[in-house]
């Protein structure tokens, strides 16, 4: 299964967890809401992460570079050439820190298995 899971870029938490979707489900697609097809027929998930309102008003998400394509480029910030070397540090360390926080989910069977808490 596969989870939409997001980070604050200055914070240390979790600020978005959305799914679980099946494997087979494009990255783009779940960010999105849909395919392609479905932005064509009005059907897309208005409970995607793309929607979001704080991704409106010119804030960005940062995404790994399956993102980079120009459809996503109003939402999602991506390493480009174009971007100078402090820039390029600063977003590698945005990823690794992502990255670390699911290598710990991972570890820890976050999203393994059904949470059931005492009564207590």
């Amino acid at each position: 299964l596969k989870y939409e899971i997001a980070i604050a870029i200055r914070h240390n938490i979790i600020v978005w967890i959305r799914g679980p979707f099946e494997c087979s489900v494009n990255d783009h697609e779940i960010f999105r809401g849909g395919k392609k097809d479905d932005r064509k027929k009005n059907k897309l998930d208005r409970d995607a992460l793309y929607f979001h309102p704080k991704l409106q008003n010119g804030r960005k998400a940062v995404g790994d570079s399956g993102y980079s394509c120009r459809d996503l480029s109003d939402k999602m910030v991506t390493t480009r050439w174009i971007h100078s070397k402090q820039f390029k540090k600063w977003i590698a360390r945005v990823k690794s820190r992502q990255e670390t926080l699911f290598i710990r989910m991972k570890a820890f069977n976050l999203l393994g298995g059904v949470f059931r808490h005492s009564k207590g």
